[in-house]
């Protein structure tokens, strides 16, 4: 899929919160995996989940006083 597709193909997938912008930059840092065909990325929507899922973050709950 191409960096425009991205955010659709989260917010299917219970993540609405990401942007073209996001996306963007997770791939110039490297955080994102990305095919360069052409002049565009393409992106794999294994790559994507994988990167979603690095992003997740394990809370302690409103109790951690």
């Amino acid at each position: 899929m191409r960096k425009a597709d991205v955010p659709t193909f989260c917010r299917e997938n219970g993540v609405p919160a990401i942007t073209e912008r996001l996306v963007k930059y997770a791939t110039i840092d490297g955080r994102l995996a990305a095919h360069r065909i052409g002049v565009a990325n393409w992106y794999s929507e294994a790559d994507v989940l994988d990167w979603i899922k690095s992003m997740r973050r394990v809370g302690t709950g409103g109790d951690a006083a």
